[in-house]
């Protein structure tokens, strides 16, 4: 979090000011110690909107599942991954998630996402597939399949390609007017070094499930698609499965596809799409440099998406360009008034924490609040307030992040010292 870029600084000169004062415990901060929890004392809270206050996250506190679960996401957007592995690790040590292969998908999923962690997730999707094969959870062939197809495309994306080729065969003989088993088929036939074989099937996968009527073996489906050969492909199909390669955490079969396989042309590989998925495959891999070098082409189009340039603003803000990354998350934003995504407030909150617009950044994590309530959005809004000399809204947006996790150091160092500038020293001593 950016609050513990600056709270050393911050702390050492209050401990400074006030170690020449005498210690009186102010009278605001014994009053707010004392109200009930449910009370509201300043125009903060309600701003955050009805029924979205921390206090009530109280109630999820005795059910570990769901906390450890809310905490993971949260430990994810800011970057923890190690952290949300821990949390969700710890969920799937209680009774109800042991048994669910849903849960034991999501952790597969977290690990492809965090890098580095293949082998775990393959050990639980391993798990998955043995819990689906005992009736466990609430199993369903979209499940069944989630499993299969993320569990072969790590295979694949580890290099053992027979493996790979042999599931994703089988779930397109059970049903071979499926586009989608054609892709995943196709793609695995390609690096597996056969790219004869997985030319048609690659250029079939673009095509809508009717286009398959009358098709019943490969010899069909060439023929077919060399009486197509003059209709230009669709890339939207292509951008679904490229988005479902991310979703499994495996940003390098995007690659792949994309500079390899050759079954797009390069126009439509340029614009969006494509090119959006590309960068969001850069942007997992965590190389933002080449994500931003497919983005800004994008960028001077009329007609680029809010999404292109949410994922620009995340780009610029790794990259340490906080002019670039305002400018592309509030571009973002206008293009998208009604977009409910607690990440892009948050990150636009600390763009204009650094630019020192307190006001602005205030607002940006409260909106990020409503969106849902989180430790990250709430530390925004307490080092905006502390900034602004908001004393008592600085000591009650703290409250409101530890009371949703009590486990960041510096929300707990946040604590410490609002209860200095409160005067109340005592409070303080008793954090160290």
């Amino acid at each position: 979090s950016d609050a513990q870029t600056y709270l050393l600084g911050t702390l050492a000169g209050v401990i400074d000011k006030q170690s020449e004062e005498k210690p009186v415990v102010a009278e605001m901060d014994v009053k707010v110690q004392a109200r009930t929890p449910t009370q509201k004392t300043l125009p903060v809270l309600d701003a955050a909107g009805p029924g979205l206050r921390a206090r009530e996250a109280l109630r999820d506190a005795v059910d570990t599942g769901v906390r450890n679960l809310r905490l993971a996401r949260e430990a994810e957007m800011v970057g923890d991954y190690a952290r949300a592995a821990t949390l969700i690790q710890g969920r799937l040590t209680l009774e109800e998630f042991s048994q669910d292969p849903e849960a034991w998908l999501f952790f597969a999923k977290l690990c492809g996402r965090a890098r580095g962690r293949q082998a775990a997730a393959e050990e639980s999707l391993r798990q998955a597939v043995q819990l689906l094969a005992e009736g466990s959870g609430n199993p369903s062939e979209d499940l069944a399949r989630e499993v299969d197809f993320m569990l072969a495309s790590l295979m694949l994306d580890r290099g053992r390609h027979t493996e790979a080729v042999a599931v994703f065969r089988t779930w397109h003989e059970r049903n071979y007017d499926e586009p989608f088993y054609c892709f995943f088929l196709g793609l695995a036939l390609f690096l597996a070094g056969d790219p004869e074989a997985a030319k048609p099937l690659l250029q079939a996968a673009g095509k809508p499930q009717v286009w398959f009527q009358g098709v019943y073996d490969e010899e069909m489906m060439q023929a077919k698609l060399a009486a197509d050969s003059a209709v230009a492909p669709d890339p939207a199909p292509y951008a679904g499965y490229l988005q479902k390669l991310l979703d499994f955490g495996l940003p390098a079969l995007v690659f792949t596809f994309v500079d390899q396989c050759g079954i797009l042309p390069a126009e439509v590989l340029a614009r969006e799409p494509i090119a959006l998925a590309d960068a969001a495959a850069s942007t997992l891999d965590r190389d933002y440099e080449a994500a931003v070098a497919r983005l800004e082409p994008l960028l001077e189009r009329d007609d680029v998406s809010a999404a292109a340039w949410r994922l620009a603003g995340q780009c610029y803000f790794q990259l340490q360009e906080p002019e670039k990354s305002l400018h592309a998350l509030q571009e973002a934003v206008q293009r998208e008034p009604e977009l409910e995504d607690p990440v892009v407030y948050v990150r636009l909150g600390h763009v204009l924490l650094l630019k020192k617009r307190w006001k602005q950044a205030r607002d940006a994590f409260l909106r990020s609040v409503r969106c849902e309530a989180t430790a990250e959005a709430w530390s925004g809004v307490a080092i905006a307030e502390h900034r602004s000399d908001e004393v008592p809204a600085f000591y009650e947006a703290v409250l409101e992040a530890q009371l949703l996790d009590f486990e960041r150091p510096d929300v707990w160092a946040l604590l410490t010292l609002a209860h200095m500038r409160l005067e109340n020293f005592d409070a303080a001593e008793s954090l160290k």
